[in-house]
């Protein structure tokens, strides 16, 4: 039995190229998981399937890891200069920027 094929990715709405795995705008980490069995595994994001199939159940797990990684990215106030960034977790305060004329002065 074919599995059955999945559209391509969408360009995103701000011009940005399209991601390997597109992550909705509204995502958050928790809302990925991996279902399958045997040799198909694939990834679901809220009731719905957003990957193609995987052949090992790690390929869909890494796929899922680095959507829900990309899911916690959001834009943030720098704590230094008051620009906003996009950072990785809120542990990530300062621009890149800023990180660097820091580490120069140290």
């Amino acid at each position: 039995m074919k599995s059955p094929r999945l559209s391509k990715p969408r360009p995103r709405a701000d011009g940005a190229p399209s991601q390997l795995f597109p992550v909705p705008d509204n995502a958050r980490p928790g809302d990925f998981e991996v279902r399958g069995q045997g040799f198909t595994w694939y990834v679901i994001f809220r009731g719905e399937r957003i990957t193609r199939d995987y052949r090992y159940f790690h390929k869909a797990q890494e796929a899922c890891d680095a959507m829900a990684r990309r899911a916690r990215i959001k834009d943030r106030s720098c704590i230094t200069c008051g620009g906003t960034f996009p950072s990785e977790g809120i542990g990530n305060r300062m621009c890149d920027k800023c990180r660097r004329e820091l580490s120069e002065v140290a």
